[in-house]
């Protein structure tokens, strides 16, 4: 739970600061719900992000559902039998299992190419994008230092991060495109300005700054998400789960679009509150500057 604190007893909810407790819920139930002890700060997100959107949504768990921490053996006519020994009765079983960003279909040349993530290698394009990783770092850790205390932060991870521009682009081809490779907190959002920004990056009508720059700016980011969000030094993706407006905000600027500012002062931009809504006409903006150019 990446957006919670949690706390003897129960859990801290960041954003409003009320205290959930279920030990009186949980004190005559087996297999009941727990959390994780975590000592770090709740300012680092150690966790994959989820959101409650009810406010009764943790009372249910822990009054309704029973939690086993144990993996599969094997499955019978009986129910679930877990390696610890127990037995677990079972009408249907729904697999979560969640998924990698993983492309089969490329060889390793191609992922090396193409920027996608793959085992470090020794390969000269691997080398350059540890020294840009490097220089990144410097750069974070100069200006914001507490950075250099992420725990639990993996240096050299056994996965390269995805070296897409703008989490979306193989910079050495304009011919393919990657979208959902970020993490973020609104992906509704994300996915409507993704999707605009790759057709313009497919079409060609992008005004891009030079392939260095570009690989600057994409080691920056790695490096920002590996050490902001230490749950991400330990896999291969991108996260900008606090930096959704202002990553969705960013490429619209690439874009040249400005119609979900709705006019805002800069003051206004950043007090603000920030609407899904606001970016409803975003689409037909675009289209409408692609007739214009044509």
């Amino acid at each position: 739970m990446g957006d919670e604190e949690r706390c003897q007893g129960g859990i801290r909810e960041i954003e409003t600061g009320r205290q959930v407790s279920f030990s009186p819920l949980l004190a005559h139930r087996e297999n009941s719900l727990q959390f994780e002890t975590n000592s770090n700060s709740g300012f680092w997100l150690d966790s994959a992000v989820g959101m409650a959107q009810f406010e009764d949504f943790w009372q249910t768990i822990a009054e309704k559902v029973q939690v086993y921490r144990n993996d599969i053996s094997h499955l019978s006519s009986d129910g679930i039998h877990l390696k610890d020994g127990p037995v677990v009765p079972c009408d249907i079983l729904l697999l979560g299992t969640g998924f990698k960003d993983e492309y089969p279909f490329f060889d390793m040349a191609e992922h090396i190419r193409l920027g996608l993530s793959h085992p470090s290698t020794t390969n000269p394009e691997d080398q350059e994008w540890n020294l840009l990783s490097e220089e990144a770092d410097r750069k974070l850790i100069a200006k914001y230092p507490i950075l250099a205390t992420t725990p639990g932060f993996q240096k050299s991870p056994e996965l390269t991060a995805f070296h897409l521009y703008e989490s979306i682009g193989p910079i050495r081809d304009r011919s393919i495109a990657f979208v959902g490779c970020v993490g973020l907190v609104s992906m509704f959002t994300g996915a409507e300005v993704q999707a605009i920004w790759a057709s313009a990056w497919l079409d060609g009508t992008l005004q891009l700054p030079s392939e260095e720059e570009m690989k600057k700016r994409t080691a920056m980011d790695s490096r920002w998400s590996r050490r902001r969000y230490p749950f991400y030094s330990r896999t291969s993706g991108i996260n900008f789960d606090l930096e959704c407006v202002a990553y969705c905000d960013r490429l619209l600027k690439e874009l040249g679009l400005s119609s979900h500012l709705k006019g805002l002062s800069w003051w206004q931009y950043w007090t603000k509150v920030n609407w899904q809504k606001d970016y409803e006409g975003c689409l037909s903006e675009y289209l409408e500057n692609l007739k214009k150019q044509s």
